[in-house]
């Protein structure tokens, strides 16, 4: 168990492990590979702004980063430019150039508005960049958890080339540019960072666990390491401790350390003495370990983990101790070296109990206690928190209104943005003559996604589609308790299901093109400039966006769609999925949709019907058959 970093080696390719790695013996030599270096977007939260305030950054200094959020937020639903800013704060300016799926909806709505998709004209789109807008708006409020620009979140790795001294260290990033060069790849350069950097990682209770480094420029040999932050393995003295190690005791067998450079913080910032290495030892047994040692330790870490109530306690004594010091305070001190060995306790199998001194009894506003004693905090937290709330009562947001959350019909009439309640069809997005022929498929499709989205819905406790979709859920049902690892599982759970229907539609295009299609008669040529895309996965991603975005009226067997004469109408007044129709499955294949759309404006309306029309000649790849049919 370890990192893996790259290394030339005119030996060939090698994989070399330390003996800290090696953690038990075993026959396999597979390699698994559990995340892999990139840089992702670092945010402030409570701890670490209590770190940054009594270690000398001004309130005026976090206040104002706050706000530059909250106003991009604010915007966020005005313009495709300012939805654009909101998220790419969001996902980090790589998601402006990197390619993406339905499986990272944030990124792929950021093509979508690159490709000029009227976001706010349908519901279901609207709605995902309401609640990804407003889902960043609760975690201001709930956890201060505020976008740093100039800022990322790096895996910490060694430095193999022995060059870096103490207090050093290189970190290179890789961002996108607008326009490319002869030394970028893909629309990305690397930018080298210099200068002074605040280095810290989570959990972060000890005024010390902020470190202060110098990243300077990186030798020859290490120049390939990229997206990540790389620490000296060299010390002035045998008193210097690993600066992981300051931090809270990280270190690097997969730790991510929060990097801030060239930002506001670092003007003011100074840097305390690390926290003192208090390493206990594990309780040790005269005996062989049996399996009832093992169970009992599992439920003793089940009953005496404590972790959160020492955190918390850590937040209320230094809001109380604001002017004092703050985390400085001899209260939050203590508490500090007492989470330390609270999080070691699978380690050594001792358990941390709360001091009766170190109890609280009542808390400040911004924790939000209900039934608790609560106090208006003068602390930065608590300044940076009625912020937020008065900026949520300028956008009408009603955070603990169910219906308001879960029907879009509700929250965006309320909001006045202007978004058309009811959902209809963007032609821009629809083939035809052509997919009429893959209709009948992609409606049997649409019925299994409703059951199967539906099913989540109701095991998560979750009243809105779009939620689930992009992974922004902004209420559980009353009986699920809404916490990280709850987060985890729902996107877990809907990514899984938008890749098998990705993969049902790739299987469908392989059927097709083996004979099986249900088009007959005459091929469409496809024009060169969509050579990459095959035609008919252009006509089948059209039927998708028509089997969600219409209501057929047809027999009565037909139980998912309304009673009629066999008309095509537009689906009746948009609910979220609460109730009526659900939207999002043809946003599973949101990037064959582009494809559509690019298509179409390649060609005219008459150009793309004498396409259809005319007896094709080709018959290679680029070629489909179908039976073409009226508008």
């Amino acid at each position: 168990k370890g990192v893996l970093t790259v290394f030339p080696m005119r030996e060939g390719l090698k994989v070399q492990i330390r003996q800290s790695m090696k953690k038990f013996d075993t026959a396999l030599t597979g390699l698994e590979v559990c995340e892999w270096a990139k840089c992702r977007p670092a945010y402030l939260n409570r701890q670490i702004i209590l770190l940054l305030s009594c270690n000398g950054v001004p309130d005026r200094t976090l206040i104002r980063i706050q706000t530059q959020m909250l106003h991009k937020l604010s915007l966020a639903m005005d313009s495709p430019e300012a939805s654009m800013q909101m998220l790419k704060m969001v996902t980090g300016p790589v998601a402006l150039t990197a390619a993406a799926d339905s499986t990272d909806w944030p990124r792929m709505m950021v093509h979508l508005l690159e490709a000029r998709v009227d976001v706010k004209s349908d519901p279901f789109l609207a709605a995902t960049l309401w609640d990804i807008r407003t889902l960043q708006l609760l975690d201001l409020k709930q956890r201060a958890r505020i976008r740093v620009p100039n800022a990322g979140v790096l895996l910490g790795v060694a430095d193999p080339s022995a060059t870096l001294r103490y207090g050093q260290v290189v970190v290179q990033v890789t961002v996108p540019i607008d326009t490319e060069t002869e030394d970028s790849e893909n629309g990305f350069e690397t930018k080298v960072i210099t200068g002074k950097v605040a280095v810290t990682r989570n959990p972060c209770l000890h005024p010390g666990d902020i470190r202060i480094l110098e990243a300077v420029e990186p030798h020859e040999s290490i120049k390939h390491l990229l997206n990540v932050i790389i620490f000296p393995v060299q010390s002035d003295g045998k008193e210097d401790r690993p600066h992981p190690d300051e931090m809270a005791g990280g270190d690097l067998d997969g730790d991510e350390f929060s990097v801030y450079w060239e930002c506001q913080l670092l003007e003011h910032l100074s840097m305390s003495p690390a926290m003192e290495n208090g390493d206990q030892e594990a309780v040790k047994l005269n005996r062989e370990v049996t399996s009832e040692d093992l169970a009992n330790f599992f439920v003793s870490h089940l009953e005496s983990s404590n972790l959160g109530g020492l955190s918390n306690a850590h937040l209320v004594w230094a809001d109380k101790h604001y002017d004092k010091g703050g985390a400085k305070s001899a209260q939050c001190l203590r508490l500090a070296k007492l989470a330390t060995a609270a999080v070691d306790f699978a380690k050594t199998g001792i358990v941390i109990k709360m001091p009766r001194a170190l109890r609280v009894r009542s808390y400040p506003d911004f924790m939000e206690r209900t039934g608790k004693d609560t106090y208006i905090s003068q602390g930065v937290l608590g300044k940076l928190y009625r912020d937020v709330m008065v900026q949520m009562q300028t956008l009408h947001i009603k955070e603990n209104d169910a219906k308001y959350l879960s029907d879009p019909a509700e929250r965006l009439t309320v909001d006045g943005h202007g978004v058309a309640p009811t959902s209809h069809l963007d032609q821009s997005f629809v083939l035809s003559p052509g997919y009429q022929d893959f209709l009948g498929r992609a409606r049997k499709l649409c019925q299994s996604w409703e059951l199967e989205l539906r099913h989540l819905m109701l095991q998560y406790g979750i009243m809105s589609e779009s939620q689930l979709f992009s992974g922004a859920v902004l209420k559980f049902r009353k009986d699920i308790e809404d916490d990280r690892e709850i987060v985890v599982k729902v996107k877990e759970a809907i990514t899984a299901l938008k890749q098998a229907y990705r993969k049902t539609f790739l299987k469908d295009l392989e059927k097709y093109q083996s004979g099986k299609c249900p088009a007959k008669n005459k091929p469409l040529n496809f024009p060169k400039e969509m050579s990459s895309s095959h035609p008919m996965a252009l006509c089948a991603a059209s039927a998708w966006y028509v089997a969600a975005y219409q209501r057929v009226r047809d027999t009565p067997s037909t139980s998912r769609y309304s009673r009629g004469a066999g008309r095509v109408v537009p689906d009746e007044t948009y609910h979220g999925g609460s109730s009526g129709r659900i939207l999002s499955f043809a946003w599973v294949i949101a990037d064959r949709l582009l494809e559509v759309k690019k298509y179409k404006e390649l060609l005219s309306p008459d150009t793309l019907k004498e396409l259809v029309q005319k007896d094709a000649l080709s018959r290679d790849q680029k070629t489909f058959k179908f039976t073409p049919c009226q508008d």
